[in-house]
Order: C-alpha cells, then structure tokens, then sequence
C-alpha cells in the first residue's frame, strides 16, 4: 500500500474506575478515525499501539488525556508503509502489563525517571546493573550493550528472577537500571525493586523507542534492532521497519543470516523449531502461507477478512436477548461463532454446569447450553437455531450460502449423532459401561474418514472460505483431537489437522474464546461482543 501509517505507542498508569464502561466510546472512536492496532485497559491504566493517520492517532490521544490522571499521556512515534495492525482491537485486562501483581501502584513508588538524552551518562556508571526486562524472544533482536538478560518467556517471572539474581546487590552501592521496548514494564519493574527494598532503582522514560527517537545513532549505545508487537516484527534505530521476520512456528525473530538456513521457511519453521515440526503441520502451515499469498493477490486478509483502508462499521446495539453459554461446550462455541459473525450482541452469561442458574432453567427445562432467550419469552434450545436465527439477521460473510449442501447436511447430522456419541466414550469410556477408548476412537475415526475425503477437495468444508459447517463441526473435531494429541498428530488425516489448524487460527473462532466468570443474579450485563478478543499475547 502507498498509504503511510503514523504509528504511536503509548501507556500510562492511572486509575481507571469502570475500564469496560470505557471501551464502547474508545472503539467507536477509533473506528471513526480508520484506526487500527490494540488498546489494553485495566483498572491500573491503560497500554497499546495505534496506528492511522496523524490526525485519527491524535484525536484518540485528547480523548485519553480527558481522562482523570491521563492529562500527560505521551506516545512514542514512528511510520509504516504498509498497516502494522489489521483491525483495532481493545481489550479489558486485570493489568495493562502482566506482573501478577495487582495491588503494586507505580505511580507511588517508581524508581528515577531517566530520559533519553541522560542515558548514556547513566550506562558509563561503573556502580550500574544494567537489566533489559523484556521477554527473552524480543532480546534476540537487539539489547543495550552490557545489559544482563533475564532469559524470562514472560514478564510474569520477573519478581522471582530478581529475587534470586539482584538481592545481592541490595545491600551494595550497585545502582539497578532498567529498560524496555516503551518504558512500561521497567517503570513497573523498577517499582517492584523498590517496594522490596532496592535503593537506587532507574528506568529509561519511554524506554527502547523514545531513546532511539531522541539519541543519535552515531552516539547509540544499543545494539541490534527492537522488537515491536505488530506486523512490522522489528524498527531500526531509525524507526523505520527492520530486517527481522517472524517465525510462524515458535513466534521468535529470525535474523537475515538466520534466513539463510535450509530450516528456514517463511510462515512455516525456523532453525529453532525445525525438528519439532511434524510433516503434516509444515503442510498445513505452507497452505496458510499459500492462502496467504492469494488474499495479498485480491487486496483482502486471510479468511476473508478486509483491509483497513476505511473505519470499520461501529458495533451494533445489544440485543434484547440473553446467552447462556458455557466456554469448553463445543455447541455453545459454534453458536458464538455465528453470533459473532452476524455481529449480533445479546448479553451473555457464562454458567457454572455444577450450579446452573434459575433463570435459565426457567427459560429452558433441558439445563444444556447454549440457550438463548429472548426478550418475549422465546428461548432457541439448539446451537444450530442459534446459528441459523443469527445468520439470517446478519451474514457478511455469506455463510448460509452452503447451508443446503446435502453432503454436508448429512455430515452434520452425523457429526452430532454417531461422531458426539464416540466422542463422549472416547473422552471418558469410564462413564459407560463397556466403552473403551480404543474401541471409541475407531469408531470416531470412521467419521473423520468422510471428513479427510471432503477436504481433499479444497481448505475448507464448503470451499475456499470458512463457512456454516466448518464453524459447526471443527469444535467437535477439536475435542476429539485433544484427547490423545499425539495419536491425533500421526493418524492418516493430514487434510482433517489442516483444517483444524486454519480453524483454530481463524478470527472466527479465536475471538470467541475469552475467559468469563460465571454469572450470578444481579451482576452487571454484559453484552457477548464486549467479550470478543479477551485473549493475546503479552506485550
């Protein structure tokens, strides 16, 4: 695309009393504005990167400097080419970053704010301990030269690192200074230090992004490129986007020279993860990348999915109507899928199967979820209902354009008579008399077998995009393959774990999948597309 993206990584800690009343008006907002990228809120603050015009990024800026204790937010600036984010997400979080340290306030007990240009000074201090608290797969990339590496797959594990590593130097005249990619996980890191008794704690204020924005690289002390969390993988000292690619398999940086190596193959392995990759994934991975490739061709995403070249449509109202759901239950997730498809948002509550609640029993006399239940009194019992009523108010994505298939009809049918009835012996023979699991499987196994051969013909149930049926059957697929995984990995149906990998990646399904509490009476409603994209990776 010719189109240049402002990019601006931002955080800021400062109490946020409702984080989910705040989420609504943010994303109308920055669909307004054509924005894309992800906001995390949190009751301790808020921590992101957008991307979108100059204009668009800032709008979103005075909207969060409006807020209480937000008057000074900043953002550390940069472009792109080409979109680093596909869509604008934004999540409601225990923690803007996750220390597993709730009650820890850096607001109060921070340590010494060190700005970019003073940095340097800082590093030439013999007395400093130098530690880059990012994760060990962003350290790759590049780092401060000097800095110790924690070896941490997460800043989680930071506060028992630094137990064990840095308590020696409590006592000394040592000064510990810290550093990360935007300046939130050191400032929270350094906050930890002094709440546990450390003296002379720094941290570099805006950290790895501010510093290369404000120091010249002619006087830089770092090394290597920084590791950012978008489809740019890594920005050069100059900002601009890196020579790094990101491995699909284990989700590491891999060098240019690395790229070189015969275990290296863009979207499927690296030379880290090579030899743990069975046959049959690197197929289903080299697919995707073909998929890939032919959405890049047309000027859509993978799956179907759009551009972002225009703000996406706002989220529609919440329904008046009531989901219980349960989060595991293969029948509820394929209904979550078509509603969130549809885009239809009635409020949804997670149950507890040991503790169902009253108002669902008394819309429902079966107990089983999913169940729907409308503001009249209706209740829709099945999930396939579920899906065929959302569907028809809403589908984008033309997923009822198979629905007549005879073929797959039957398949259905099957998958949720004699594949369920396998599956519930295969998972658990101990509940039915004379079921064995071996003998359940092979049973099991004769449906899948009319699965694989329907794959052979394309990626998908339906052809060449996900649809009704593929929705309908993969959580039950999904279940039966999680039973003995690595069975499942060498039986002959390398088409079948193909797809079910598409699946498991596809926003349709991934979306779907945020923890929930259960519901109780009297808890505040919450509307089921609030609950979309709970999940992600740490950043």
């Amino acid at each position: 695309m010719s189109k240049t993206w402002v990019v601006a990584a931002l955080y800021r800690f400062a109490p946020i009393e409702d984080p989910r009343a705040l989420r609504a008006p943010l994303l109308e907002l920055c669909q307004a504005h054509g924005l894309v990228g992800v906001l995390l809120l949190a009751p301790e603050g808020v921590n992101g990167t957008v991307a979108g015009t100059a204009s668009g990024v800032e709008a979103l800026l005075q909207r969060l400097r409006q807020l209480p204790g937000f008057a000074e937010l900043e953002a550390k600036w940069s472009e792109s080419d080409v979109p680093p984010y596909y869509r604008m997400r934004i999540r409601i979080k225990p923690e803007i970053v996750t220390m597993g340290k709730g009650d820890l306030d850096p607001r109060r007990s921070a340590g010494v704010y060190v700005e970019p240009e003073a940095w340097n000074a800082l590093l030439d201090d013999p007395k400093v301990v130098l530690v880059d608290t990012r994760n060990d797969y962003e350290v790759r990339a590049g780092t401060f030269e000097g800095a110790i590496d924690p070896a941490l797959p997460n800043f989680r594990g930071f506060p028992a690192w630094a137990a064990e590593h840095l308590e020696p130097y409590k006592q000394t005249d040592k000064k510990i200074a810290m550093f990360c990619t935007g300046g939130i996980r050191c400032e929270k890191a350094s906050a930890w230090l002094r709440e546990a008794g450390f003296r002379e704690v720094y941290h570099l204020r805006g950290g790895i992004l501010r510093y290369m924005e404000r120091v010249a690289e002619s006087e830089s002390k770092w090394r290597g490129e920084c590791f950012v969390f978008d489809d740019r993988v890594t920005v050069t000292h100059a900002l601009e986007r890196g020579s790094y690619a990101l491995c699909y398999g284990c989700k590491a940086p891999v060098a240019p020279q690395e790229m070189a190596s015969a275990d290296f193959e863009a979207g499927v392995t690296c030379a880290r993860c090579a030899s743990s990759v069975a046959p049959e994934v690197r197929a289903s991975r080299r697919e995707r990348m073909r998929q890939l490739q032919l959405a890049s061709e047309r000027g859509t995403l993978h799956l179907g999915a759009t551009m972002p070249t225009s703000p996406a449509p706002a989220p529609r109202p919440r329904a008046s109507a009531v989901l219980y759901s349960f989060r595991r239950c293969p029948y509820a997730i394929r209904a979550r899928m078509a509603l969130a498809v549809a885009g239809q948002n009635p409020e949804i509550r997670e149950i507890d199967l040991r503790n169902k609640p009253a108002p669902m029993l008394a819309a429902s006399a079966r107990g089983t979820v999913p169940v729907l239940v409308f503001e009249d009194g209706r209740a829709l019992e099945e999930s396939l209902d579920i899906m065929d009523w959302a569907l028809r108010q809403h589908d984008p994505e033309a997923w009822l354009s198979t629905r007549e298939d005879p073929e797959l009809q039957q398949l259905l049918r099957d998958n949720d008579g004699p594949f369920k009835r396998a599956l519930d012996r295969y998972k658990y023979p101990e509940r039915y008399e004379g079921a064995s699991r071996t003998g359940a499987r092979a049973a099991a196994g004769e449906h899948l077998v009319r699965i694989e051969q329907r794959l052979q013909r394309a990626v998908f149930l339906g052809g060449t995009r996900l649809g009704f049926y593929d929705a309908a059957l993969f959580p039950f697929v999904r279940q039966f393959a999680g039973v003995e995984p690595e069975w499942f990995a060498s039986a002959p149906f390398p088409h079948v774990r193909a797809w079910r990998d598409q699946m498991l990646m596809a926003p349709a399904f991934a979306r779907v999948m945020g923890k929930l509490r259960p519901w109780k009476p009297g808890d505040e409603a919450l509307g089921f597309l609030d609950t979309l994209d709970l999940e992600g990776r740490e950043n």
